[in-house]
């Protein structure tokens, strides 16, 4: 999850939106004459894409499961239906229903509710290849696969691998949880099984290897991976995983079935879907039908005004079928996937909750526009977006170890606190966890800075600055990236690839 200010990815988003022109020469191929695959659903037609010389397959919008409209919002994803003819792969389709952050997140899709589609990257048909699969982060409430720099053709061509990505539902669309099967909650989580189970049923069609698939995500992505190693669910249908800045080893982006009813009560009321003796835990039917009689902008309007937002207003939950028990419960006793794994953080992860507010005086060095009997409370207010509250006295701990008159001290102990608490502390108990079981476990920290980063001084390595790496941006953006940094990505490509081929 980030939230960046203009100044720092506004250059790197419009560098993006060119990534055709800058990358890829794309040989576009009339619709009659583009490569066609045959899936259990029925035959795809995508279209050939040359990049550096490479020539690569691609299949957007690929539906994997019917439209969650109408009566199917809140409820678990349903298998998409075969189709006669050949089916149109060559477009994007749209994306979930989310907030939109312009420029930071460049989704360059329409929204609708009908958005459950992925995508896929193949250098041929031929021979069976490692499959990588892409989930994308943003608190469970933003995010799409079609950002941009979620373009799988340099791994697909570059290192021989079919590369899938897909979008799941967000928000409350996708983490509503009231108790019963017209809102179960988790069904974000279990859109994202159901492409897997896609993969595994007809990737062979693209030439992946379904024995050898492995997932990767970060932020809520890398959450979401881990959902999959706890889920009994999941069982079976990936073999390694790659988490980058988040697991559930902590309790960070997880709710009690409970909490989530009470969210969801509150935007009920806001919509008058309630009233004296009728919520979602009295008559949850009721309330549900009202709620999906709403428009998606009314339902976003009435989220933003729940008491208290977090980061994640809506988020998935336990006790349900997906998560029978809380995550943390089930690693101490071994309930997990037994799967190779593969975990990083970055250098500074939680200097995030003051490089992804608009607030600028927070940037500078020395904080001179921000009085010292402003700053705790300020800083304490950042934190509080990440946390609950009844976790919040943590943070006190760490903010007495700073000199109580020193500035960038008291920034850097909050900072540090989101961090540990969030990011490295669960990164180092999941290792273990692996590790003690027997699973093969690979951790490191991603520490490289570029020499054209935008970010303050003071700040190194914040959360979500490693991700273009592991897509290849530097190799094309070269006004935004050094030799330096093209070197990197190539390393930490390299590495995950080989992760992903041979454990």
């Amino acid at each position: 999850f980030f939230l960046g200010p203009e100044n720092v990815f506004s250059k790197f988003m419009h560098r993006t939106l060119v990534f055709s022109v800058l990358l890829v020469c794309v040989a576009a191929m009339h619709m009659e004459d583009g490569p066609v695959v045959e899936t259990k659903q029925g035959k795809l037609r995508g279209r050939l894409e040359t990049v550096s010389g490479q020539s690569v397959q691609v299949y957007s919008g690929i539906p994997y499961a019917e439209p969650p409209l109408h009566h199917l919002r809140f409820r678990r994803p349903v298998r998409g239906k075969s189709w006669l003819g050949t089916y149109d792969a060559t477009q994007k389709k749209f994306s979930c229903p989310q907030q939109l952050y312009p420029l930071l997140f460049d989704i360059e899709t329409e929204q609708s509710e009908d958005c459950l589609y992925l995508n896929v990257w193949t250098p041929s048909t031929r021979q069976p290849k490692p499959v990588i699969v892409w989930i994308y982060g943003g608190g469970f409430a933003f995010g799409s696969s079609y950002q941009s720099w979620y373009n799988g053709s340099l791994l697909a061509t570059v290192y021989d691998v079919v590369v899938v990505t897909f979008n799941y539902r967000l928000g409350i669309f996708g983490f509503l949880n009231a108790g019963v099967s017209g809102a179960p909650g988790n069904v974000g989580l279990q859109d994202q099984r159901l492409a897997l189970q896609w993969v595994r049923e007809n990737i062979h069609s693209f030439g992946g290897n379904p024995k050898s698939v492995t997932i990767f995500g970060e932020s809520a992505g890398s959450y979401s991976v881990h959902a999959h190693i706890i889920s009994p669910l999941s069982r079976g249908l990936f073999h390694r995983a790659f988490m980058m800045s988040g697991t559930y080893d902590s309790i960070g982006l997880l709710d009690t079935a409970f909490e989530s009813a009470v969210r969801g009560n509150e935007v009920a009321a806001r919509l008058n879907c309630t009233g004296p003796y009728l919520d979602l835990t009295s008559h949850p039917d009721i309330v549900l039908e009202c709620l999906r009689s709403k428009s998606a902008n009314s339902l976003f309007d009435a989220v933003k005004n729940v008491t208290d937002p977090k980061i994640s207003t809506f988020a998935p939950t336990y006790p349900t079928e997906f998560f029978p028990v809380r995550p943390v419960l089930a690693l101490r006793q071994g309930r997990f996937a037994d799967v190779d794994v593969m975990v990083s953080i970055t250098w500074s992860e939680g200097d995030v909750i003051v490089t992804a507010q608009p607030d600028k005086r927070f940037w500078d060095e020395d904080l001179s526009d921000v009085p010292l009997k402003d700053l705790k409370p300020a800083l304490r207010e950042l934190a509080a977006v990440w946390m609950k509250d009844e976790y919040m006295n943590l943070v006190e701990y760490y903010a007495a170890q700073a000199t109580q008159d020193n500035k960038q001290e008291l920034r850097e102990m909050y900072t540090e606190f989101v961090g540990d608490f969030f990011f490295v502390c669960p990164a180092k108990f999941l290792s273990q966890r692996h590790s003690e079981k027997g699973n093969k476990v690979y951790s490191f920290v991603f520490a490289h800075k570029s020499s054209k980063s935008t970010l303050p001084k003071w700040s190194h390595v914040p959360h979500v600055t490693d991700l273009p790496y592991y897509f290849g941006v530097p190799l094309w953006d070269h006004e935004s990236y050094s030799d330096e940094d093209r070197n990197v990505s190539q390393n930490v490509m390299k590495a995950f690839v080989s992760f992903a081929k041979y454990g």
